[in-house]
């Protein structure tokens, strides 16, 4: 990693400089420009949504409208602040500037550039970040959700090992057609892990490399067939780990569907201080109206991994039958 001697600002770049020649990247169907090389998305062409460079970033945010002890926001602005990591600072929906702290491995500045600050430029660009793993079946994103630790990303990778598409890890962006139907714009392939869920999957933890070396979180590539058309929002599971010894679906109805997306809203506290809220609340009203949800309960110990892929499975593909029909 190379140094601004003057301000010992990390540069996190791997063009040595040759700015001129940036990296250019798609996800969330956004173009994405970058002086940092981000190796978790994928390479595209054409003129740039968003630009991503080192720089300076300042240590307050002028009349900002709400101030939270890791971020202070404005409408069009937002300053991120990630104790011993970075610096961001978020504008107009178009351009992330990173403020490395010194000697910082370059994987933890990817995390939160691709999440949080990633995050904020959708909010920023009226889209809507639904903090969901989910996958394709057919033309159509079966997305799943829930409070942390309630088995998102491993739902969705047991569908990945039986040849499904990944569509989103973590972010689900969702933006409104010209009809005001909401299309789902796929993450990028890469499954986020805990040890727990590589070991109950039958994966050696080993074979994969660390999201960061403090923990125990493996990157797990899902790239084979990952394509970035934007597709439509078919069913939502909101996975809710309970006491009984039983797996139950249950639809969602009403304020109950509004409530749920509204609670799984990446980040949603960003929204109020960007003067996101009008955007933010078409969006969520065009999902709760369109979009099927259901709760799914499942036992908290044993996981019954399988037996939870088994009936989701069933489930949506009868869906899926009888939309065809």
């Amino acid at each position: 990693m190379k140094y601004d001697t003057e301000h010992s600002t990390p540069i996190i770049t791997v063009r040595k400089g040759r700015r001129d020649m940036p990296y250019i990247y798609h996800a969330f169907g956004l173009t994405i420009q970058s002086e940092i090389e981000l190796p978790e998305l994928i390479p595209g062409t054409g003129d740039p949504d968003v630009s991503i460079r080192s720089g300076r970033v300042p240590g307050q945010l002028d009349h900002a409208r709400r101030e939270h002890f890791r971020f202070q926001s404005r409408p069009g602005r937002l300053l991120l602040k990630i104790d011993h990591i970075a610096d961001f600072l978020i504008s107009d929906g178009r351009e992330i500037v990173v403020q490395a702290m010194p000697f910082v491995e370059p994987e933890s500045v990817r995390l939160f550039l691709l999440g949080s600050a990633l995050g904020a430029i959708l909010h920023q660009r009226g889209i809507l970040p639904l903090h969901a793993s989910a996958i394709r079946v057919g033309g159509e994103c079966i997305a799943f959700c829930g409070a942390s630790g309630s088995g998102k990303s491993t739902t969705a990778g047991v569908f990945v090992n039986r040849g499904y598409e990944l569509i989103a890890d973590d972010i689900c962006a969702v933006s409104l057609d010209v009809n005001g139907q909401p299309l789902v714009y796929p993450e990028y392939p890469l499954l986020k892990l805990w040890e727990d869920s590589l070991n109950q999957s039958g994966q050696d933890p080993a074979a994969y490399s660390r999201v960061r070396h403090v923990l125990d979180k493996f990157k797990i590539p899902a790239g084979q067939g990952f394509g970035m058309e934007p597709l439509r929002f078919r069913k939502v599971y909101v996975l809710s780990p309970g006491h009984e010894n039983r797996i139950a679906i249950h639809p969602l109805a009403g304020m109950a569907r509004f409530g749920a997306i509204r609670d799984n809203t990446y980040r949603k506290k960003f929204v109020d201080g960007l003067g996101q809220g009008p955007d933010h609340f078409k969006t969520v009203a065009a999902i709760g109206k369109t979009v099927p949800f259901y709760r799914v309960e499942r036992p908290r110990k044993p996981f019954q991994l399988q037996e939870l892929a088994d009936r989701l499975e069933v489930d949506f593909m009868e869906s899926c039958r009888e939309n065809v029909s």
